[in-house]
């Protein structure tokens, strides 16, 4: 099961189709946009809460890389956007950095 299907059934959110459905993701050019984008985007943000799903964000995006065979991986991250939800920015930026160090290891 997908990390954000599985966190979102956790969470009970109801996602978009356009979040689980790959040939929904296929937008054409002339239905793209930023405000359609930043609508899912802040959706399946919305369902990382707390420092188990974060971490298992992590991790798994870890996995994921290395599985493919892939050495580096270069995570985006808005700590922001967690912090409400693990006791603020230094503890989120603590905890992304710790899973990462354990991925590396």
């Amino acid at each position: 099961m997908p990390t954000l299907v599985e966190l979102a059934a956790a969470r009970g959110v109801e996602l978009p189709d356009q979040l689980i459905d790959s040939i929904a993701l296929e937008v054409p050019a002339d239905k793209r946009g930023w405000f359609r984008f930043q609508r899912l985007y802040d959706v399946a943000r919305s369902v990382v809460r707390g420092e188990d799903a974060l971490r298992t964000v992590v991790a798994r995006a870890a996995a994921e890389d290395a599985a493919e065979g892939s050495r580096r991986l270069e995570l985006q991250v808005d700590p922001t956007s967690y912090a409400a939800s693990v006791g603020g920015l230094q503890p989120a930026l603590e905890i992304i950095l710790d899973e990462a160090r354990a991925a590396s290891a």
